[in-house]
């Protein structure tokens, strides 16, 4: 019995089933025709899957904390135009450091 992973089968499950089994490398076949060997995957793609998730999620949490800090710089100019203070172009707010925290 040769144990395997299948083409459309998650990353995830391949990975807990490499775990179980002490295994560093599966051969992936199709489900409908087992005999058809597509490729292998190893313990090393599995890593480099989860490193290229980690980037694609820092990138996201950095997209939404700029979106963040632009809402916030609006709402401090539509704030300062509501109370009559001088319009941002005459007040000067401080610079924005996309790298700290709100």
């Amino acid at each position: 019995l040769v144990t395997v992973a299948y083409s459309d089968e998650i990353l995830r499950s391949v990975a807990d089933r490499m775990v179980s089994l002490n295994l560093g490398v599966l051969p992936v076949v199709e489900r409908k025709n087992k005999e058809h060997l597509e490729g292998l995957i190893t313990q090393f793609d599995l890593l480099l899957s989860r490193q290229k998730l980690l980037e694609e999620e820092h990138q996201a949490e950095r997209v939404l904390t700029l979106r963040g800090i632009s809402a916030r710089r609006s709402q401090e100019i539509v704030t300062a135009a509501n109370q009559g203070t001088p319009s941002s172009s005459e007040h000067e707010l401080p610079p924005l450091d996309p790298l700290q925290p709100d």
